[in-house]
């Protein structure tokens, strides 16, 4: 809701109370000193490109186009995986494996996995294998046939599928090393033995499908405005390289109010919602656990608990919904040439900041003189937003470099030098920065005669 010049109420009445039904701002100053700060040059874009005002600008992007809590952490295990799985076991690539000169010749037995379609596929190693110039003798046999048992506990397989090569020229055996170096480790007699499998595959030891992973969504119904951590498991299990490729079974979503909410909020002592549950399977996918900890925990019975809280969230400590930010746009309505301060809304929802509430007010209004000295405000337009803010991590990491944080927690936007091509005044000396001066009509003049 935006409210044009509210002079009829006093700054105090302006301070956000975050809770599910948007209660509208009230703010109260107990203290007027201004915390000086020390602001690094950045441009700072204004978005949208309406009205001539430039876009952002790639420092913006840099700044503002942030992600905050768990998405941010998501996209630094999605590297982290490629990470881990570069150059390594796992890889399942080649990409690194020299080609060798003339083709190698590879008798392949392929035993495939029992009554598990969404197991590791071993096609694409074979295909990898086939573009390096290398014929394949391939058979296939199931597990459950006895020559398929006797070779699994011959080569101690403990993951299906898998692929065993052998019948290569022993006098080739570097090659062949060097080949499948990416995927599989040689036994004694000389097999080479698949070892790269990724989950979900098939664990011979016990008799069971791995990496098959259940999630509950604790959320609050109430709360249309909370973070989705549906999107999340959507993003751990969407495939590479945009997701981890995790297999989701199953996703049961989970009224924290409800008998089987509480239940789960007691037993893994959780403070906000939403939260992320996760069955022990999540642990077959390396990349996650590596990183894990960054957003959660693992509990005694095998269970990932998502505890890194995005806003907005339900505050189990105080019952109310935290990140729902108000926004005051203090501008001078004499300055027609100002850029215009509610463009700093696009880059705040960029970053994820859920505004609840705005209000526009006119520096030259009773509530707008009382904000210039509260907050000791010399350059307009500006924003200042309300203390709810400070739940969002990736603002805060930046704010330091355009603005100010005051001893009653509202944000305050100070660094105009930061927004590339911006227009502002100076209340102290009238000054208006940033018009390009118009020549006389003698300088004009002069300019034209040199000229010609």
């Amino acid at each position: 809701m935006t409210e044009e010049h509210k002079e009829e109420h006093s700054h105090s009445e302006h301070q956000h109370e975050a809770h599910s039904e948007h209660a509208h701002a009230e703010h109260q100053h107990s203290e007027h000193a201004h915390e000086t700060h020390s602001h690094e040059h950045h441009e700072y874009g204004l978005g949208g490109g309406d009205g001539g005002k430039k876009p952002f600008s790639k420092k913006v992007s840099e700044n503002y186009g942030m992600i905050g809590g768990v998405a941010l952490i998501l996209i630094a295990l999605i590297g982290a995986y490629f990470l881990f799985t570069s150059g390594g076991a796992g890889s399942g690539n080649g990409g690194a494996s020299p080609t060798p000169a003339a083709a190698l010749v590879l008798s392949v037995t392929r035993i495939r996995a029992p009554d598990c379609s969404a197991c590791f596929d071993v096609d694409p190693i074979l295909q990898q294998l086939q573009s390096n110039s290398t014929v394949l003798n391939v058979r296939v046999l199931d597990y459950s046939q006895a020559e398929a048992q006797s070779l699994v506990s011959k080569y101690d397989v403990k993951k299906l599928p898998t692929l065993l090569f052998s019948g290569y020229d022993a006098k080739r055996k570097s090659d062949v090393s060097a080949l499948l170096a990416s995927y599989a480790s040689e036994a004694p007699d000389g097999t080479f033995v698949l070892n790269s499998q990724e989950a979900p595959y098939y664990d011979v030891a016990k008799k069971k499908v791995a990496g098959l992973v259940d999630f509950v969504s604790l959320v609050s119904l109430n709360c249309t405005e909370c973070f989705n951590v549906s999107l999340l498991v959507a993003q751990l299990g969407a495939p590479l390289p945009t997701g981890l490729g995790v297999s989701v079974t199953s996703e049961r979503i989970v009224d924290y109010q409800s008998a089987e909410g509480k239940k789960l909020i007691e037993t893994y002592n959780l403070s906000t919602i939403p939260s992320l549950i996760a069955s022990s399977e999540l642990g077959e996918y390396p990349a996650v656990t590596t990183l894990w900890p960054r957003v959660g925990t693992v509990e005694a019975d095998g269970s990932f608990v998502m505890r890194v809280a995005t806003p907005p969230f339900v505050n189990l400590t105080t019952g109310k919904v935290a990140g729902f930010v108000s926004v005051i746009y203090l501008k001078d309505s004499t300055c027609t040439a100002c850029y215009d301060a509610t463009l700093h809304k696009q880059a705040l929802e960029t970053m994820g900041i859920f505004i609840s509430n705005e209000t526009s007010v006119d520096v030259n209004s009773t509530l707008g003189k009382k904000l210039l000295k509260t907050y000791n405000v010399t350059l307009v337009p500006t924003i200042i937003f309300s203390p709810e803010a400070s739940v969002y991590g990736s603002l805060k990491q930046v704010w330091s470099q355009v603005g100010t944080i005051e001893k009653d927690g509202w944000f305050v936007f100070r660094n105009m030098g930061a927004i590339e091509g911006s227009i502002y005044k100076n209340l102290e000396t009238g000054e208006v920065i940033g018009l390009q001066a118009s020549p006389s009509p003698s300088t004009a003049a002069n300019q034209s005669n040199s000229s010609a």
